[in-house]
């Protein structure tokens, strides 16, 4: 599992945007966490927060035990979320 993090708390919006397994808004930073270790899907994510003027905080890869969160889907007809 790897997880990218960027400077600032990602709203609803932004955070759709995203394609990753898993994401958390601490302390004024955001961590996307993903399954996949795939070069050009990691840069494309890296170029994504680049091209929306984010800072980019960090890549580092995580222990596969850690418990991530969902990232937020948008909502579907019947969903009731």
């Amino acid at each position: 599992m790897v997880e990218i993090s960027f400077k600032g708390e990602a709203n609803q919006a932004l955070a759709e945007m995203f394609d990753c397994d898993a994401l958390t808004v601490e302390r004024g930073a955001t961590h996307l966490r993903l399954t996949t270790t795939d070069p050009a899907v990691l840069y494309g994510i890296i170029h994504q927060i680049d091209a929306l003027g984010l800072e980019l905080l960090g890549v580092r890869e995580l222990d596969d035990r850690q418990v991530p969160i969902k990232c937020p889907t948008k909502p579907t007809k019947g969903n009731s979320e």
